[in-house]
């Protein structure tokens, strides 16, 4: 049995790979991760196989999978939030079509979900056309780390998007724009849902404040907004887009 699983494993991107490739992996998959207690050498390894098979990969939390974290079970940590919201996306559907914008929205998170990824953070659930990653402040990482490689991910997130805009608007297509917010906070991470359905997530007022500031990126017009609780952990110059109240939070 698994224990104290925390790192990211990965899963086949491609459905038509999925079936052959669990077949082939998944008995491996477990046996080394009961030999290992270096879980990154798991992670780099399994990682590895999969690149040098030619198979595209996305990243999954190996605690859900190895059932560490169950329904009504949850884990409270303190993390850096990142939110990220397509500007336009019900417009932009209703001109190109539902099946054009699959396409738009799988280049767009390659954009969000490549940044994250190369610092660190955790992506926990894709939303229609939002996305929710975590940055863990741990032994390892302090607060201001965690701040500053979300504000990172982010900047690279969106340079990546501004790209792809450039590239679609030379071939005739509509630009793309996103909104980023960030925010640290306590929050429970663990699974909830129906008894045959779950959801990995995140919860907590940090998550909802985060939602609050990410909502105001397109009111203000900004691409990218945080809190005050990101902002002390900065050592560079930012600006003040103003004190804003918002439903639900108790400060503004």
């Amino acid at each position: 049995m698994m224990k104290q699983v925390k790192h990211n494993a990965v899963l086949i991107r491609e459905d038509a790979h999925l079936a052959l490739a669990f077949e082939q992996i998944a008995d491996w998959l477990l046996e080394t991760a009961e030999r290992h207690t270096n879980l990154r050498l798991l992670t780099d390894e399994l990682t590895d196989r999969l690149l040098a098979a030619g198979i595209p990969i996305v990243r999954v939390n190996l605690g859900v999978l190895a059932g560490e974290i169950l329904r009504g079970q949850g884990e409270e940590i303190e993390a850096a939030l990142w939110l990220c919201d397509l500007r336009g996306f019900t417009s932009m559907t209703a001109r190109i079509g539902s099946q054009a914008m699959i396409e738009v929205m799988n280049a767009y998170f390659d954009c969000m979900a490549e940044a994250v990824w190369e610092e660190g953070g955790e992506i926990l659930k894709f939303m229609g056309d939002a996305m929710l990653a975590v940055f863990r402040i741990d032994a390892d990482r302090t607060p201001a780390e965690a701040a500053r490689r979300g504000v990172a991910a982010a900047s690279d997130a969106l340079d990546r998007l501004a790209r792809l805009s450039d590239e679609r608007i030379s071939q005739g297509h509509l630009p793309l724009r996103a909104g980023v917010a960030l925010h640290i906070g306590s929050v429970v991470y663990g699974n909830i849902g129906a008894s045959s359905r779950l959801d990995f997530t995140v919860m907590g007022s940090a998550v909802n404040l985060v939602a609050r500031i990410q909502h105001l990126t397109g009111s203000t017009n900004e691409s990218l907004l945080f809190s005050t609780e990101i902002a002390e952990h900065l050592t560079g110059a930012v600006e003040s887009v103003g004190v804003h109240e918002f439903k639900g939070v108790s400060r503004p």
